[in-house]
């Protein structure tokens, strides 16, 4: 019930195994032909931040009505929006460091979501308007605009991660603390 940098379409090159993959930043992206739990769930990434325009780190859209997205804007605040046509969106109140490693997750379950960045809440929000992800499938590097990516990633992303739960709390700090030890929670 997760998936790891799977997919097909365009995929960006493996830096060196362990190490995640490369997006350039123009045309590269993965799509996982995963569509997200409507009632709850838990996006997981590390990836290295370069500064520059809106970029996606994994995004689903489903005909721009209802969305979901993990990203950095061009301040360079790590956020994600979640809902239909008029989304909420949270962005952590740091900015992010050109060149650094971030471990960011992304929670929802009912009406409620967050954003851990390091395993260190940093903003929590309301859902207003989602009715369903039917027919999205979710881009890695990208968003999914109907079918054409947008806002591609450019630098480096892994260890990214979908489970159709909400992760605990502890979870998903363990899950920061010691990747190698992932894990299905629906015991699948």
């Amino acid at each position: 019930r997760y998936l790891k940098n799977s997919g097909k379409d365009k995929t960006p090159a493996l830096v060196a195994s362990g190490q995640g993959k490369f997006f350039n930043g123009t045309n590269q992206y993965i799509n996982t032909g995963a569509t997200p739990n409507d009632s709850e769930g838990t996006f997981i990434s590390r990836f290295t931040y370069a500064s520059g325009a809106i970029q996606k780190i994994m995004a689903g859209m489903n005909y721009s009505n209802n969305r979901c997205y993990m990203g950095i804007n061009a301040s360079g605040k790590i956020g994600v929006g979640f809902g239909a046509n008029t989304y909420d969106t949270l962005f952590s109140p740091d900015t992010l460091v050109a060149g650094r490693s971030y471990h960011v997750v992304f929670r929802y379950s009912g009406s409620t979501y967050w954003l851990f960045v390091d395993s260190v809440l940093k903003a929590t929000g309301t859902i207003t308007g989602l009715t369903t992800f039917a027919g999205t499938s979710f881009f890695i590097g990208a968003l999914n605009n109907g079918g054409t990516a947008s806002n591609h990633f450019n630098n480096v992303i892994d260890e990214t991660y979908y489970y159709d739960v909400a992760l605990t709390d502890s979870q998903i700090e363990m899950l920061y603390k010691y990747p190698e030890k992932v894990k299905d929670y629906n015991g699948a």
